[in-house]
């Protein structure tokens, strides 16, 4: 009975490592998450926060771009390596808060203490700021876990960080499930192209342009995304200001030698219009004084760094959404995602290569702060004024928004 019962379990036991093997090697080789064949990848929406942290610990970049969506989608790495001639990695994930950009700069810099010799820490850090990332109210996603990162919150190194997700990807019902979504959708169109190097090519985005008034679409939903009165990124914002104490982090805990460039990204002028129109321009005003003032004092330290502005009354950002639909032509794909086609033009002011077009952008500064200000306030205020389709379908949209 014995040896029957001995015979059973080797049986049971070999048909579990079997099943087993077979579950790891086909999650392994069809590689669903990208994180073990090096490939472009559609469709890697919701899985930036699992992903990239280990995309950046295989690429140990020179220059380091981190921020939300609208970094993921203006700071290409192959354009930064083709102005710069340096490696460069973009770690932006959708929808971060302050916290999740501080902690992917601190998973970069960290890399350096988990035994990576070669991996001597970025010489430059480019990162897109947003006024919605420093929302206190706002808590990392879901997806973000700290334990696929190089250091800990309090700077301890975690050596373990590049195990942390193997049960999750090699074997789990997720894995498997992504895996056969992947495979059912490979040849569906419009789906974002995902890079090694962090870079993200939006078809999905460009699709939305060509359907019919597919701007405007585009712009009424990302309008409602920010106004909610609960969960909207900008309806629970506190009015008294903004925690500043992630990106101070940033700037003190950047080794000696880096350049740091910090930039606020640009928005159409329907977006500072909501801004307005939610009572938030005097918190927005207050937002970017405290960043000039983290940034002057980084300064005195010996940080270097500079502040862009590019939230302006552009070319780029006044054009009518709600006359006339623009559709492929559009400068915007919704209220705060710039078109690709000005990437190169963008990179090259953060870089340095060229200097902004009237009103594209401005250096901020203490000296500069007040006027630079007044003139955007006036800028928005005129613009308002001679948009008036433009407004009446924003008043129309916070309407709707209201409980």
């Amino acid at each position: 009975m014995q040896k029957h019962y001995r015979a059973y379990v080797r049986l049971v036991l070999g048909l579990v490592g079997v099943i087993t093997l077979l579950i790891v090697g086909t999650l392994y080789w069809g590689d669903p998450y990208g994180l073990y064949q090096r490939r472009d990848l559609m469709g890697l929406e919701g899985q930036d926060r699992l992903v990239k942290p280990h995309w950046l610990a295989d690429s140990a970049p020179t220059v380091l771009l981190v921020g939300s969506s609208r970094a993921q989608l203006m700071l290409d790495p192959a354009l930064v390596t083709s102005l710069t001639g340096k490696s460069a990695f973009n770690a932006s994930l959708s929808g971060a808060n302050i916290y999740e950009v501080r902690r992917m700069i601190d998973h970069a810099f960290g890399l350096q203490g988990t035994g990576d010799d070669e991996n001597s820490g970025p010489e430059m850090v480019i990162i897109g700021l947003d006024f919605y990332m420093f929302n206190e109210n706002r808590p990392a996603s879901a997806g973000f876990s700290e334990d696929r990162l190089s250091r800990t919150a309090n700077g301890q190194i975690n050596r373990f960080h590049s195990l942390a997700d193997l049960p999750a990807t090699l074997l789990s019902r997720d894995a498997l499930d992504e895996l056969r979504r992947r495979l059912k959708y490979r040849d569906r169109p419009c789906q974002a192209i995902w890079s090694p190097d962090g870079g993200r090519r939006p078809h999905d985005y460009e699709c939305a342009l060509v359907r019919e008034n597919g701007q405007q679409q585009s712009v009424s939903a990302s309008l409602r995304e920010y106004m909610g009165n609960t969960g909207g990124l900008y309806g629970d914002y506190p009015k008294a200001g903004s925690d500043m104490e992630d990106l101070r982090h940033i700037l003190n805990a950047s080794p000696q030698g880096t350049e740091l460039v910090l930039y606020i990204a640009p928005v159409h002028l329907l977006h500072l219009e909501m801004i307005e129109m939610m009572g938030l321009w005097p918190s927005f005003k207050d937002w970017k004084r405290d960043l000039v003032s983290l940034v002057e004092v980084a300064r005195t330290k010996g940080i270097t760094v500079e502040l862009w502005d590019f939230a302006r009354a552009s070319a780029w950002t006044q054009e009518s959404v709600f006359s006339k639909d623009q559709g492929v032509t559009a400068n915007f794909y919704d209220s705060h995602h710039l078109h690709q086609r000005h990437r190169q033009h963008f990179l090259e002011i953060l870089l340095g290569r060229r200097e902004p077009r009237a009103g594209e952008a401005v250096r901020l500064s203490a000296a500069t702060f007040d006027m630079s200000e007044d003139t955007l306030a006036a800028a928005v205020k005129t613009w308002a004024a001679t948009h008036p389709e433009d407004m009446t379908r924003l008043r129309a949209l916070y309407a709707e928004s209201r409980p």
